[in-house]
Protein backbone atom coordinates (compact mmCIF):
# COMPACT_ATOMS: atom_id res chain seq x y z
CA UNK A 1 0.00 0.00 0.00
CA UNK A 2 1.06 3.87 -1.07
CA UNK A 3 0.52 5.48 1.83
CA UNK A 4 -1.58 3.79 4.66
CA UNK A 5 0.40 3.08 7.40
CA UNK A 6 -0.77 -0.24 9.07
CA UNK A 7 0.40 0.51 12.84
CA UNK A 8 -2.41 3.57 12.62
CA UNK A 9 -4.78 1.73 11.12
CA UNK A 10 -4.98 -0.82 13.15
CA UNK A 11 -4.64 1.63 16.06
CA UNK A 12 -7.84 3.39 14.21
CA UNK A 13 -9.31 0.09 13.60
CA UNK A 14 -9.33 -0.52 17.59
CA UNK A 15 -11.21 2.49 18.42
CA UNK A 16 -13.82 1.53 16.15
CA UNK A 17 -14.28 -1.92 17.45
CA UNK A 18 -13.14 -1.86 20.56
CA UNK A 19 -16.55 -1.10 22.43
CA UNK A 20 -18.45 -3.22 19.71
CA UNK A 21 -20.14 -6.01 21.41
CA UNK A 22 -20.52 -8.40 18.44
CA UNK A 23 -18.51 -7.36 15.73
CA UNK A 24 -17.31 -9.78 14.17
CA UNK A 25 -13.18 -8.67 14.42
CA UNK A 26 -10.03 -9.36 15.64
CA UNK A 27 -9.15 -5.56 15.87
CA UNK A 28 -5.22 -6.67 16.43
CA UNK A 29 -5.50 -8.35 13.04
CA UNK A 30 -7.69 -4.92 10.92
CA UNK A 31 -5.65 -3.80 8.57
CA UNK A 32 -7.94 -1.70 6.61
CA UNK A 33 -11.35 -1.21 8.40
CA UNK A 34 -14.73 -1.13 6.32
CA UNK A 35 -14.47 1.39 3.72
CA UNK A 36 -17.48 2.71 2.01
CA UNK A 37 -16.01 2.93 -1.59
CA UNK A 38 -18.75 4.71 -3.41
CA UNK A 39 -20.06 6.82 -0.77
CA UNK A 40 -20.06 10.60 -1.57
CA UNK A 41 -18.94 11.41 1.34
CA UNK A 42 -15.33 10.53 0.00
CA UNK A 43 -13.50 13.68 -1.04
CA UNK A 44 -10.34 14.06 -3.40
CA UNK A 45 -7.51 15.96 -1.32
CA UNK A 46 -4.09 17.62 -2.27
CA UNK A 47 -1.31 15.01 -2.59
CA UNK A 48 -2.72 12.52 -4.43
CA UNK A 49 -4.66 11.37 -1.40
CA UNK A 50 -8.63 10.32 -0.84
CA UNK A 51 -10.34 11.03 1.95
CA UNK A 52 -13.11 7.54 2.83
CA UNK A 53 -15.75 7.08 4.83
CA UNK A 54 -15.42 4.43 7.65
CA UNK A 55 -18.68 3.16 8.40
CA UNK A 56 -18.66 2.24 12.09
CA UNK A 57 -20.49 -0.28 14.37
CA UNK A 58 -23.51 0.17 16.23
CA UNK A 59 -21.69 -0.49 20.34
CA UNK A 60 -24.83 -2.25 21.20
CA UNK A 61 -25.98 -4.22 18.83
CA UNK A 62 -22.66 -4.68 16.82
CA UNK A 63 -24.18 -3.73 13.43
CA UNK A 64 -23.63 -1.14 11.11
CA UNK A 65 -24.74 2.71 11.42
CA UNK A 66 -24.62 5.47 9.83
CA UNK A 67 -22.25 7.51 11.96
CA UNK A 68 -18.77 7.23 10.43
CA UNK A 69 -15.17 8.45 11.13
CA UNK A 70 -12.81 9.24 7.57
CA UNK A 71 -9.65 7.44 6.71
CA UNK A 72 -7.34 9.14 3.96
CA UNK A 73 -5.74 7.00 1.60
CA UNK A 74 -3.61 7.65 -1.49
CA UNK A 75 -5.39 8.03 -4.87
CA UNK A 76 -3.77 5.01 -6.09
CA UNK A 77 -5.31 2.62 -3.69
CA UNK A 78 -8.67 4.17 -3.69
CA UNK A 79 -8.64 3.97 -7.60
CA UNK A 80 -7.43 0.10 -6.63
CA UNK A 81 -10.52 -0.14 -4.42
CA UNK A 82 -13.28 1.05 -6.75
CA UNK A 83 -11.73 -1.16 -9.90
CA UNK A 84 -12.15 -4.33 -7.73
CA UNK A 85 -15.30 -2.89 -6.16
CA UNK A 86 -17.09 -2.04 -9.05
CA UNK A 87 -17.31 -5.36 -10.18
CA UNK A 88 -19.51 -5.81 -6.77
CA UNK A 89 -23.26 -5.72 -6.47
CA UNK A 90 -25.65 -5.30 -4.19
CA UNK A 91 -28.59 -8.00 -4.24
CA UNK A 92 -31.93 -6.75 -3.44
CA UNK A 93 -35.10 -8.76 -3.18
CA UNK A 94 -38.00 -7.16 -5.53
CA UNK A 95 -40.96 -7.25 -3.47
CA UNK A 96 -41.66 -7.63 0.71
CA UNK A 97 -43.72 -10.90 -0.24
CA UNK A 98 -40.71 -12.85 -1.54
CA UNK A 99 -38.34 -11.31 1.80
CA UNK A 100 -40.68 -11.93 3.94
CA UNK A 101 -41.29 -15.97 2.08
CA UNK A 102 -37.69 -16.89 0.81
CA UNK A 103 -35.30 -14.09 0.68
CA UNK A 104 -32.46 -12.32 2.97
CA UNK A 105 -33.25 -8.51 2.67
CA UNK A 106 -29.64 -7.48 1.80
CA UNK A 107 -26.65 -9.77 -0.24
CA UNK A 108 -23.97 -9.45 -2.06
CA UNK A 109 -23.20 -10.84 -6.02
CA UNK A 110 -20.13 -10.51 -7.92
CA UNK A 111 -19.80 -9.96 -11.64
CA UNK A 112 -17.17 -12.81 -13.05
CA UNK A 113 -17.18 -12.14 -16.72
CA UNK A 114 -19.89 -12.33 -19.40
CA UNK A 115 -22.58 -11.94 -17.71
CA UNK A 116 -22.08 -14.79 -14.86
CA UNK A 117 -22.05 -13.98 -10.73
CA UNK A 118 -21.11 -16.03 -7.88
CA UNK A 119 -23.13 -15.39 -4.55
CA UNK A 120 -24.30 -17.60 -2.02
CA UNK A 121 -26.98 -19.78 -1.86
CA UNK A 122 -28.43 -18.33 1.13
CA UNK A 123 -28.36 -15.39 -0.50
CA UNK A 124 -30.78 -16.33 -3.44
CA UNK A 125 -33.05 -18.40 -0.78
CA UNK A 126 -32.74 -17.97 2.84
CA UNK A 127 -34.60 -21.19 3.38
CA UNK A 128 -32.57 -22.49 0.54
CA UNK A 129 -35.76 -24.48 -0.54
CA UNK A 130 -35.62 -22.58 -4.30
CA UNK A 131 -32.37 -22.60 -5.70
CA UNK A 132 -32.92 -23.15 -9.22
CA UNK A 133 -35.63 -19.80 -9.20
CA UNK A 134 -34.90 -16.76 -11.17
CA UNK A 135 -36.97 -14.78 -9.64
CA UNK A 136 -37.84 -12.35 -6.82
CA UNK A 137 -34.23 -10.00 -6.75
CA UNK A 138 -32.09 -8.15 -8.57
CA UNK A 139 -28.67 -6.97 -8.52
CA UNK A 140 -27.69 -2.94 -8.20
CA UNK A 141 -24.75 -1.10 -9.48
CA UNK A 142 -23.59 1.07 -6.95
CA UNK A 143 -22.09 3.43 -8.89
CA UNK A 144 -24.93 4.24 -12.11
CA UNK A 145 -27.98 2.76 -9.59
CA UNK A 146 -28.50 0.32 -12.74
CA UNK A 147 -30.13 -2.66 -12.09
CA UNK A 148 -29.79 -6.04 -13.39
CA UNK A 149 -32.55 -9.20 -13.71
CA UNK A 150 -31.41 -12.72 -13.27
CA UNK A 151 -31.79 -14.91 -16.47
CA UNK A 152 -30.80 -18.51 -15.05
CA UNK A 153 -28.87 -20.37 -12.57
CA UNK A 154 -26.85 -22.96 -13.75
CA UNK A 155 -25.53 -24.32 -10.60
CA UNK A 156 -26.27 -23.95 -6.76
CA UNK A 157 -25.06 -25.69 -3.99
CA UNK A 158 -26.89 -25.95 -0.40
CA UNK A 159 -23.71 -27.41 1.34
CA UNK A 160 -21.32 -25.31 0.59
CA UNK A 161 -23.43 -21.97 -0.34
CA UNK A 162 -22.28 -20.96 -3.50
CA UNK A 163 -24.38 -20.18 -6.79
CA UNK A 164 -23.58 -19.40 -10.23
CA UNK A 165 -26.20 -16.79 -12.13
CA UNK A 166 -26.14 -15.52 -15.17
CA UNK A 167 -27.92 -12.21 -15.33
CA UNK A 168 -29.95 -11.02 -18.23
CA UNK A 169 -28.51 -8.59 -20.74
CA UNK A 170 -29.24 -4.90 -21.10
CA UNK A 171 -28.42 -3.44 -24.36
CA UNK A 172 -28.32 0.15 -23.29
CA UNK A 173 -25.88 -0.87 -19.94
CA UNK A 174 -24.30 -4.39 -20.62
CA UNK A 175 -23.28 -6.73 -17.53
CA UNK A 176 -20.70 -8.27 -19.77
CA UNK A 177 -19.17 -4.86 -21.13
CA UNK A 178 -18.34 -4.27 -17.50
CA UNK A 179 -15.38 -4.70 -14.54
CA UNK A 180 -15.05 -8.60 -14.04
CA UNK A 181 -13.26 -10.66 -11.24
CA UNK A 182 -10.75 -13.46 -12.03
CA UNK A 183 -10.88 -16.64 -9.83
CA UNK A 184 -7.82 -18.06 -8.83
CA UNK A 185 -7.44 -21.57 -8.62
CA UNK A 186 -4.77 -23.80 -6.69
CA UNK A 187 -4.18 -20.81 -4.09
CA UNK A 188 -4.65 -22.99 -0.89
CA UNK A 189 -1.65 -24.82 0.51
CA UNK A 190 -2.16 -28.05 2.28
CA UNK A 191 -5.91 -27.79 5.29
CA UNK A 192 -5.42 -26.68 8.66
CA UNK A 193 -2.25 -24.33 7.80
CA UNK A 194 -2.02 -20.56 9.43
CA UNK A 195 -0.58 -17.62 7.84
CA UNK A 196 -0.80 -14.12 7.95
CA UNK A 197 -1.72 -13.52 4.28
CA UNK A 198 -3.82 -10.07 4.39
CA UNK A 199 -7.10 -10.99 2.52
CA UNK A 200 -9.86 -8.10 1.40
CA UNK A 201 -13.49 -8.69 1.75
CA UNK A 202 -15.96 -6.52 -0.42
CA UNK A 203 -20.07 -6.41 0.36
CA UNK A 204 -23.10 -5.21 0.40
CA UNK A 205 -22.08 -4.62 3.97
CA UNK A 206 -25.19 -3.85 6.80
CA UNK A 207 -27.06 -2.79 3.77
CA UNK A 208 -25.45 0.62 3.41
CA UNK A 209 -23.41 0.08 0.18
CA UNK A 210 -20.04 -1.71 -0.78
CA UNK A 211 -17.65 -1.31 1.06
CA UNK A 212 -14.22 -2.84 1.33
CA UNK A 213 -12.24 -4.30 4.40
CA UNK A 214 -8.81 -6.16 5.05
CA UNK A 215 -7.44 -8.55 7.78
CA UNK A 216 -4.51 -10.39 8.22
CA UNK A 217 -4.69 -14.19 8.92
CA UNK A 218 -6.69 -17.01 7.61
CA UNK A 219 -6.89 -20.84 8.27
CA UNK A 220 -7.65 -23.58 5.62
CA UNK A 221 -10.11 -26.02 5.74
CA UNK A 222 -11.46 -28.54 3.39
CA UNK A 223 -14.22 -26.83 1.50
CA UNK A 224 -13.83 -23.69 3.43
CA UNK A 225 -11.51 -20.96 4.53
CA UNK A 226 -11.40 -18.71 7.58
CA UNK A 227 -10.22 -14.95 7.45
CA UNK A 228 -10.06 -11.74 9.48
CA UNK A 229 -11.33 -9.18 7.30
CA UNK A 230 -14.33 -6.90 9.06
CA UNK A 231 -18.01 -7.86 7.70
CA UNK A 232 -21.32 -7.90 8.92
CA UNK A 233 -24.85 -9.15 7.94
CA UNK A 234 -24.74 -8.16 3.96
CA UNK A 235 -21.71 -8.89 2.58
CA UNK A 236 -22.52 -12.70 2.02
CA UNK A 237 -22.22 -13.57 -1.50
CA UNK A 238 -18.88 -11.28 -1.68
CA UNK A 239 -15.73 -11.74 -3.08
CA UNK A 240 -12.71 -12.92 -0.95
CA UNK A 241 -9.51 -11.59 -2.91
CA UNK A 242 -5.91 -11.71 -2.48
CA UNK A 243 -3.63 -8.47 -2.17
CA UNK A 244 -3.06 -8.69 -6.42
CA UNK A 245 -7.12 -8.44 -6.67
CA UNK A 246 -8.19 -12.14 -7.76
CA UNK A 247 -10.74 -14.37 -5.91
CA UNK A 248 -9.81 -16.88 -3.70
CA UNK A 249 -13.25 -17.38 -1.76
CA UNK A 250 -17.00 -16.37 -1.67
CA UNK A 251 -17.72 -14.90 1.68
CA UNK A 252 -20.30 -17.51 3.54
CA UNK A 253 -20.44 -16.52 7.33
CA UNK A 254 -20.02 -13.91 9.84
CA UNK A 255 -17.96 -15.32 13.12
CA UNK A 256 -20.36 -16.64 15.91
CA UNK A 257 -17.83 -15.12 18.31
CA UNK A 258 -18.58 -11.61 17.32
CA UNK A 259 -14.95 -9.85 18.73
CA UNK A 260 -12.08 -10.55 19.96
CA UNK A 261 -12.16 -9.09 23.96
CA UNK A 262 -9.86 -11.68 25.40
CA UNK A 263 -6.47 -13.20 24.30
CA UNK A 264 -8.54 -16.71 24.04
CA UNK A 265 -11.41 -15.31 22.35
CA UNK A 266 -11.66 -17.22 18.93
CA UNK A 267 -13.04 -14.53 15.99
CA UNK A 268 -12.97 -15.45 12.08
CA UNK A 269 -15.43 -15.27 9.36
CA UNK A 270 -15.84 -17.95 6.50
CA UNK A 271 -16.02 -17.89 2.79
CA UNK A 272 -16.57 -21.03 0.24
CA UNK A 273 -13.20 -22.03 -1.38
CA UNK A 274 -12.94 -21.02 -4.90
CA UNK A 275 -11.00 -23.97 -6.10
CA UNK A 276 -13.56 -25.66 -4.40
CA UNK A 277 -16.47 -23.90 -6.50
CA UNK A 278 -14.73 -24.42 -9.94
CA UNK A 279 -14.55 -28.07 -9.50
CA UNK A 280 -18.09 -28.40 -8.55
CA UNK A 281 -19.44 -25.69 -11.16
CA UNK A 282 -16.84 -27.46 -13.95
CA UNK A 283 -18.74 -30.51 -12.86
CA UNK A 284 -22.51 -29.21 -12.99
CA UNK A 285 -22.09 -27.76 -16.89
CA UNK A 286 -20.55 -30.59 -18.02
CA UNK A 287 -23.01 -31.03 -20.53
CA UNK A 288 -23.41 -26.92 -21.33
CA UNK A 289 -20.32 -26.59 -23.05
CA UNK A 290 -21.25 -23.11 -24.15
CA UNK A 291 -21.68 -21.65 -20.34
CA UNK A 292 -18.75 -23.59 -19.07
CA UNK A 293 -16.24 -21.65 -21.92
CA UNK A 294 -18.06 -18.74 -20.40
CA UNK A 295 -16.66 -19.93 -16.93
CA UNK A 296 -13.48 -20.96 -17.51
CA UNK A 297 -12.55 -17.27 -18.94
CA UNK A 298 -12.56 -16.39 -15.91
CA UNK A 299 -10.63 -19.06 -13.92
CA UNK A 300 -7.03 -18.03 -13.72
CA UNK A 301 -4.79 -21.82 -12.83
Amino acid sequence: MHSMNVPMLGLLALNLFAQSASASVDPERVVVPPLSIFSRHNQQLEDDEVLVKVTAWDERSGEFKNKSSNLTISAADYEQYQNLSSAVFEKLARNTSVIKEDNNKEGTAFHIGENLVLTNAHVLSSTRRNLTRCSGFELRDSISAKTYQCHKVHFCSSENDVCLLEMKEDRKRPLSDGPALKLLNNFFPRPGLWDNTTLTSIGNSGGFGIHLAKGRGMTIAMNFVTFQAPITSGNSGGPLLTEEGLVVGVVREQSLQKIKLHRDDQVYNTATRIDLTIKLIRQALAQDPVTLEKFNRSVVE
